[in-house]
């Protein structure tokens, strides 16, 4: 879907284990200046308790970002869920943290969807850059 991903995304907001009960809501930011700026703000602005870091996640948006499209990764930080795996159960979520996670993504969609002018353009800082290169290289080299 080439054309689709060069004419048609401008963002990629990934979920990655947003609903775990124990743990502290983090957000992996991919992208330019302005996207840091306006996660910054819109989180400051909706008082959501989070962790910002800036750099290539290890999900799913990573394929999003190797075309430049800049990404939104919302997950919990946990160590107690056994993720991937047999013990991988629902009991491990909860429903309080999943909503609270969703209402934030929602509200954060809600608001991008209705500008006048997106305000998120496409492209990776130059850090970004080099890390999106060093992520896929080491993946080419494993079997």
């Amino acid at each position: 879907h080439q054309d689709y991903i060069k004419y048609e995304i401008k963002l990629c907001i990934n979920f990655d284990m947003v609903g775990t009960c124990l743990g502290h809501n983090k957000i992996f930011l991919a992208g330019k200046d302005d996207l840091i700026e306006f996660v910054n703000q819109f989180v400051n602005k909706k008082r959501y308790s989070t962790e910002i870091k800036t750099r290539i996640h290890s999900s799913d948006s990573a394929s999003f970002n190797q075309y430049m499209i800049p990404s939104i990764s919302i997950c919990r930080g946990t160590k107690t869920a056994q993720i991937h795996s047999k013990f991988d159960l629902i009991d491990c979520l909860c429903e309080k943290q999943l909503k609270n996670n969703a209402d934030f993504a929602l509200e954060m969609i809600d608001e991008l969807t209705n500008v006048e002018q997106f305000p998120i353009s496409l492209g990776m800082n130059d850090k970004l850059n080099e890390a999106l290169i060093n992520y896929f290289e080491k993946y080419k080299k494993q079997p």
